[in-house]
């Protein structure tokens, strides 16, 4: 990885997936309430968070070989 700047932003993408997961997470269990808007953007943030990470692991493999 020699500073590619894809493998940055998907490294920060995952990270801000992980942590709107766990702010929606921490938010419906002090309201108890259907999931909201905001939980569902979350949620959206959670599977972009997950995309990056599988972008991650496809440019290691592709800079290995």
């Amino acid at each position: 990885m020699e500073g590619n700047p894809i493998i940055g932003i998907s490294v920060l993408l995952f990270i801000y997936g992980l942590f709107s997961w766990s702010l929606g997470r921490l938010i419906n269990k002090r309201k108890k309430k259907e999931a909201t808007e905001l939980q569902n953007f979350l949620d959206g943030a959670w599977i972009l968070g997950i995309v990056a990470l599988l972008i991650i692991g496809f440019l290691y493999y592709d800079s290995r070989f």
